[in-house]
This record gives structure tokens, C-alpha cells and sequence, in this order.
């Protein structure tokens, strides 16, 4: 009973304690002789309403869970690629929730599969996200560091206007590969929309986070962007947040702090970081 919830569970344990009890007094013996003792039929009905009681308690929200499971796995299907399960929230892990770990590596590895972005290669937004979902769980189980980068091309909207959306996209596409040739393997390069690109540094604590966004500007700065015979002077502003994974904040919160850091950045004078 109790795969159809506690409630059920609770009742069909009760009901098997009084029948227990009932038939030690009321119906005859299967072999001769007296009738078992009150505080042997006592403990035996305290042992099996304990081991029934774990039993009701461990199992009894499966059936729930389940139903949950399956209507994630359903909303996935119809295109719904933000649903997933929250094996965190399970106080006794089992079997389910390592399934619904599994499911959840496999649905973010599918997003991030579909999720590039054609122009420059890097995850689009979307995919982008649901990297920085995992990420951060990751943090909180590991108790580490996560740093997000946020950036855009100082200026951009005149190369565009003068040039061309030809050469703006030349731009974007020069700009990315910089970001990957200086990212780390671990680390997670994603546009963010028009010429605003964000990154992702997991295990990487303020120094390192200021050094890496150093070194990308500095790159940005060095490399000579060129088209159609035209050098374009480009430049980038970034922003940095850090989050630890005991801290009470959310995904949201850690893009709203780069977010703010990036424009201090574009404030203070464009080509810098702020943080």
C-alpha cells in the first residue's frame, strides 16, 4: 500500500497491526498448545509497525514521485527544455534519484548539443543557462567557487552603422575565437545576444577570475581586427561576478551582479573591467 502514498501506506499498516492482533487472540492456533502472551504479541506488533513505519516513511512519496518524473519527461518532449527534476530535494535518495540525475546530465548535455550559436560557434543563451544551472549545483555540492564574466564590444553599434552588418558579424566571429582560444577547457563560452557574450569559470576564485578577464581584454586589445581591407578599432568592457556555493543567492542573482559590473565597466570609460 504504501507505493500509493503515505496515507494509504499509513492505514494498510494499521489495518495488518489490528488483524495481527485480532487473529493472536481470536482465532484458534496452527499447532496445539496455549496461546501466544500480550507481551509477545506486544513486541511483535511493535517490531512490524516499526519496520513497516521505515518502510511507509521511505517509500510512501514514490508513487508521487514518479507521477513527477513523468510529467517532467513529458513537458521535455513537447520542447519544454527548461524542465527538470530536483534530486537535491529528496531526503532519502533511492533508485529514482539516480535516474533523475541521469536524466538531468543527459537533458543538459542535449541542450547544450542543439544550443550553438551559428554565427560564432559558442552556446547561445539558452543553452548558455541551463550550463550555468548545472554549474552552480555543482558548486553548491562541492562547496566551491563559480565566476561569471559578462562583456560586449565597446562602440559596436557604429561599426555596424559605417561598415556593415557584413563586418559587424566578422567581428563577433574574430571576437569568439579569441574567447576560446583564452578560455580554459572547463570553462564555458556563450553569446549572450547582439554583441554581449558571457563566461563561465567554474572552481575559480577572485584572483583568478581577474586575471583571466585581464588577459581577454588585454588579448581583444592586441588583436587587429580587419576587414575588407579595413582595421577595426575594437574593444571590449567586461564585468565579473563570484559566487560561493554556501552563498544565498541564486542563478539570477549572479548575471544581475555581472550584469551591474559590466555596466560600472562601460561607465567608467569603456576597454576595462569592473567587479
Amino acid at each position: 500500500g504504501f507505493y500509493f502514498g503515505r496515507r494509504l501506506g499509513s492505514w494498510a499498516l494499521v489495518l495488518l497491526l489490528i488483524a495481527y492482533v485480532g487473529a493472536s487472540f481470536l482465532l484458534p492456533p496452527h499447532h496445539p498448545g496455549p496461546r501466544p502472551l500480550l507481551p509477545v504479541v506486544a513486541f511483535n506488533a511493535a517490531l512490524f509497525a516499526f519496520a513497516g513505519g521505515i518502510m511507509v516513511l521511505t517509500l510512501g512519496s514514490f508513487r508521487e514521485r514518479m507521477d513527477q518524473f513523468r510529467l517532467i519527461c513529458k513537458r521535455f518532449e513537447l520542447g519544454d527544455s527548461n524542465a527538470q527534476f530536483e534530486p537535491e530535494k529528496d531526503r532519502l535518495p533511492d533508485d529514482l534519484t539516480l535516474v533523475a540525475r541521469s536524466f538531468n546530465e543527459m537533458r543538459a548535455r542535449l541542450v547544450e548539443l542543439i544550443g550553438t550559436d551559428p554565427l560564432t560557434g559558442v552556446l547561445n543563451r539558452r543553452a548558455f543557462e541551463a550550463r550555468l544551472h548545472r554549474e552552480w549545483r555543482y558548486a553548491k555540492r562541492r562547496d566551491s567557487t563559480l565566476a561569471l564574466l559578462m562583456l560586449d564590444i565597446d562602440n559596436f553599434k557604429p561599426v555596424n552603422d559605417t561598415h556593415g552588418h557584413a563586418s559587424g558579424d566578422q567581428a563577433l566571429l574574430e571576437l569568439a575565437e579569441i574567447m576560446k582560444v583564452t578560455a580554459r577547457d572547463t570553462d564555458t563560452v556563450g553569446r549572450h545576444g547582439g554583441d554581449e557574450f558571457v563566461v563561465l569559470l567554474p572552481d575559480t576564485g577572485w584572483q583568478g577570475a581577474m586575471a583571466f578577464a585581464e588577459r581577454l581584454r588585454k588579448n581583444v586589445d592586441d588583436h587587429t581586427f580587419m576587414v575588407n581591407g579595413i582595421v577595426l578599432e575594437i574593444t571590449i568592457s567586461i564585468g565579473v561576478a563570484l559566487a560561493h556555493g554556501t552563498d544565498p543567492i541564486s542563478v539570477d542573482d549572479l548575471q544581475e551582479q555581472a550584469d551591474r559590473s559590466l555596466y560600472r565597466a562601460k561607465s567608467g570609460g569603456r576597454n576595462r573591467i569592473s567587479a
